[in-house]
């Protein structure tokens, strides 16, 4: 039941990374389609003086920046799934860990 748990709640946590991952970056498309837009509009000649201009504000800056924190936490929380030792091995792999554990033990024993 233990076991089942876990396996869960790992499946649950590499759920959460990829939709922080999937919203960093679906948030960072309008932002830097804002962006891109305003650095083409400011170079547009044939825009009367009128019309306002918009400058890259403190908005747009927030905006990747937020978008950089949330791809860095579903790294974050990707990197905990993929590098925790909770890894069950499959049966076979198991036991040859064991015999290399005992044969370095065995070897490293030795005197020379």
């Amino acid at each position: 039941m233990e076991d089942i748990k876990q396996m869960l709640k790992q499946q649950l946590v590499l759920l959460g990374a990829i939709l922080l991952w999937m919203a960093g970056v679906l948030a960072l498309v309008p932002v830097s389609w804002v962006a891109h837009m305003i650095i083409q509009e400011s170079g547009d000649e044939d825009i009367p003086e009128i019309v306002p201009r918009w400058e890259m504000g403190d908005a747009l800056f927030s905006g990747c920046l937020g978008d950089f924190f949330i791809i860095l936490g579903g790294s974050l929380l990707l990197s905990t799934v993929c590098l925790s030792s909770d890894h069950q091995l499959p049966e076979q792999y198991a036991m040859a860990d064991t015999q290399d554990t005992h044969q370095h033990l065995e070897t490293g024993n030795r005197r020379l």
